[in-house]
């Protein structure tokens, strides 16, 4: 299994808005890709005046095969580039966490260019 974890950092006030927009253009097509949403958390738990939100997004892909098809689908959909444009006007920042069972660590080595 392959586990993705988004990270977007965003003003409190935004966070509503953010996921609204992630609920109704993101995931419809998600799934389609069969990402399976298997989580939704925000940090921190309170809101601390001055302090942006930070939302968690955890999604399932059941193979490394799936991650690939699911990468290569996104990058030739324009809905899925608009979308990202979208959250960006919205979040502080965001990164996305790529992630794989510690029992199942890699044994082989490829080169960075190769997987960006």
């Amino acid at each position: 299994m392959i586990q993705l974890l988004d990270e977007i950092v965003v003003a409190p006030d935004s966070l509503p808005a953010l996921r609204a927009l992630l609920h109704e253009r993101y995931l419809p097509d998600a799934r389609v890709r069969n990402m399976r949403l298997a989580g939704e958390w925000v940090s921190p738990p309170v809101t601390v005046a001055g302090e942006p939100h930070t939302l968690w997004l955890a999604w399932q892909l059941p193979d490394i095969g799936t991650w690939w098809a699911m990468r290569q689908q996104a990058s030739v959909a324009p809905a899925v580039e608009a979308l990202w444009k979208d959250v960006d006007a919205i979040c502080l920042r965001r990164a996305r966490h790529v992630q794989i069972p510690a029992s199942n660590a890699p044994a082989t080595v490829v080169e960075a260019s190769s997987h960006a």
